[in-house]
């Protein structure tokens, strides 16, 4: 039985251990081999593999349900009708992919919580689960059994009460009650209006109240089209610095005045160019004058500033001097802040578009390179997502 297997090369130590366990049990997988050829290339080797399996096999882990490659296979895999049986060999961290949605899953880790996982288990279900005609895999968690709708109380029958006078007798009436409660409430409010018709300075400061409420109540609402507030009325002198400054390795903060509590109208970017035309002095400080690329006036602090574009300091890094030039693998590149899947993504560049790494560190099991776009502005990128000139994986 041939069964075509789709992972990430990230993953090609337990994809191995996937392989050989299927040859043992009388499978014989085949693999996408996509590091062949261009793209088309691949493409027409996977659909001709396809064609010729009765099952796909997806090592679902944190690389592969973001690899554009391994959604391009389950979905052609789908398209020709194949059935796709999904493994674990880890907890995933990110969210599953949509084109897995509403799918079983096999553990080939121990959950506590699933009765039949562990790498053992896992052997054992997707044995079976190859060899079913059809499919079905059910690796679930326990679910409890519907619990009964409440079943209603028999009708219960009028109760006969026998005749008795008494019943019919009319209500006995309570004697006469003091209504004290309303009598000190009607109290307090006549000599409350009897105060405030006789006090002139009360009635003086309640007036003053109501109008300067109806001042602020009638006033006419704010116009909406005013521009956000900016530093441009703020009287700095007008200067030009001899070399262009740039925000500095941590970036830098424009505000609407020079003061560090003042309101932040944007976070620059390490590296990012300064359009500085003024500079101002408060307090023993210098705060450069910038405009914005969406024209506001800021200000920012002398210290968050460099006379020439550095890189943001991390932990750990291995700078690489100088740098080497590298593109963006076939299915692009997004650049983070950090080195990490969880960071911010600051952009995303195309297919084939030249960076320069500038250092490297290792996290969560992934080389991350440091790199340098043609604007000057530095990311981080992983490694399995940059190629060489030649199209090679990235190793430095």
């Amino acid at each position: 039985m041939r069964v075509f297997v789709s992972s990430t090369r990230v993953d090609a130590d337990w994809t191995d251990q996937l392989c050989a366990f299927l040859s043992d049990r009388g499978f014989k997988p085949m693999l996408d081999g996509r590091d062949i050829g261009s793209a088309d290339v691949w493409k027409h080797r996977v659909k001709t593999l396809l064609s010729s399996v009765e099952a796909v096999v997806f090592v679902l882990t944190d690389d592969s349900a973001e690899a554009i490659e391994c959604e391009w296979e389950i979905s052609e895999a789908q398209r020709q009708g194949k059935r796709v049986v999904a493994v674990l060999p880890a907890a995933l961290q990110v969210r599953p992919p949509d084109f897995l949605a509403e799918r079983n899953f096999i553990l080939f880790y121990s959950d506590p919580v699933a009765p039949e996982s562990g790498f053992y288990a896992g052997q054992k279900r997707l044995e079976a689960a190859l060899r079913q005609k059809p499919l079905n895999v059910r690796v679930t968690r326990p679910i409890a059994p519907p619990t009964p709708p409440p079943r209603a109380p028999p009708p219960r029958e009028p109760i006969m009460m026998p005749y008795d006078p008494a019943y019919l007798a009319p209500p006995q009436r309570r004697g006469f009650r003091m209504p004290w409660f309303r009598l000190g409430l009607l109290a307090a409010v006549g000599g409350a209006s009897y105060y405030t018709a006789t006090n002139e300075q009360f009635r003086s400061g309640l007036g003053t109240a109501w109008t300067e409420a109806s001042a602020v109540l009638l006033a006419p609402a704010a116009d909406e089209d005013d521009a956000p507030p900016d530093g441009s009325r703020v009287s700095a002198h007008d200067w030009t610095p001899e070399s262009p400054l740039f925000a500095g390795a941590s970036g830098a903060n424009a505000r609407n005045y020079p003061l560090p509590s003042a309101t932040i109208l944007q976070e620059l970017p390490a590296a990012a160019p300064l359009n500085i035309n003024g500079r101002m002095e408060v307090q023993g400080d210098w705060w450069f004058r910038v405009v914005l690329e969406d024209g506001r006036v800021g200000f920012v602090h002398e210290e968050a500033t460099a006379s020439r574009p550095t890189a943001p300091s991390t932990a750990g890094v291995t700078l690489i001097d100088p740098g080497v030039a590298v593109r963006a693998g076939r299915a692009g590149a997004n650049v983070r802040a950090s080195p990490g899947l969880r960071a911010r993504r600051l952009v995303r560049v195309e297919a084939g578009a030249a960076l320069t790494v500038t250092g490297r560190t290792q996290t969560g099991g992934h080389r991350w390179y440091r790199v340098q776009l043609g604007n000057g502005q530095t990311g981080w990128a992983r490694d399995d997502v940059l190629v060489t000139a030649e199209g090679q994986p990235v190793r430095i």
